[in-house]
């Protein structure tokens, strides 16, 4: 992506200053619109949202929703580094996380940035130079003062160097309603197809803390193919089986997992 930057130059040496503050706003994508999301959800004008950095986001985002929680959005660029010392690298991208936190009312915002590669390259600026210059004029035996400018112009090449960064945000606001099983998946892709030699079944995401699939020791990367006698032939399959449960009903949970099946039995929430 783009990102518009000012170039200043002196006789001393030659940055980049960028006329932008670090800022995840313009490039948010939201995953539910913000009048479908429950109020009671959002964050609230008297609570503060938690910011956390992470250098494997996707691992670290399946963690966190793992804690009964759900994104609501994401938010990902390419721009420059925004400053060399790491410290504040860091400090100005947190701020930028908690700024995007704020505006969509999020609880959790996880965020991370990475170097991709150093552009390199030089920019010629032009450069004047002004002389000044007086004397006495002689002339039929008179005298005369005199004093002026000369300005040349010319250029001169600077080279540059300029490392640019891969930023990420997750926000996360809590389940909207209670767990009754403990999982989230999705359906599967040609590679999973592949691996499980199967082409039907649901591939298990995350697995909430604390629930009937966590305590049976159902665990991320399973495949479930059967719900009781329902056949699960892909992720949709599952809230459909789901929305039917009382509580405490039994559940036979057939599921792939190293290529061999097994019979899990839980009870819902």
């Amino acid at each position: 992506m783009k990102y518009k930057h000012k170039l200043l130059a002196g006789m001393s040496g030659f940055a980049f200053f960028f006329t932008s503050c670090m800022s995840f706003s313009g490039f948010y994508q939201a995953y539910y619109a913000e009048n479908s999301i429950p109020e009671q959800l959002l964050l609230q004008n008297d609570e503060k949202p938690q910011v956390f950095y992470s250098s494997h986001i996707n691992i670290d985002a399946a963690e966190i929703e793992s804690e009964h929680y759900v994104p609501i959005g994401y938010a990902s660029l390419n721009g420059p580094e925004y400053d060399s010392r790491e410290k504040y690298q860091r400090y100005l991208v947190q701020k930028a996380a908690l700024k995007l936190c704020k505006e969509k009312r999020a609880k959790i915002a996880l965020y991370s940035y990475a170097h991709t590669d150093t552009v390199n390259g030089s920019i010629t600026l032009p450069t004047t130079q002004t002389s000044k210059s007086s004397g006495t004029i002689y002339s039929g035996g008179n005298s005369a003062w005199y004093s002026g400018t000369t300005t040349s112009t010319g250029s001169t090449a600077t080279n540059y160097s300029v490392k640019r960064f891969d930023y990420a945000a997750i926000l996360f606001i809590p389940l909207p309603e209670p767990v009754r099983v403990g999982v989230n998946c999705v359906s599967l892709t040609n590679e999973m197809r592949t691996n499980i030699q199967r082409n039907t079944g649901a591939f298990v995401r995350v697995v909430y803390k604390n629930t009937p699939a966590y305590t049976a020791n159902i665990v991320t990367g399973d495949v479930i193919i059967k719900m009781n006698d329902a056949a699960i032939n892909n992720a949709e399959d599952i809230p459909a089986f789901i929305r039917d449960l009382k509580t405490g009903e039994p559940v036979k949970i057939t599921l792939v997992r190293n290529q061999k099946e097994l019979v899990i039995d839980i009870i819902s929430d």
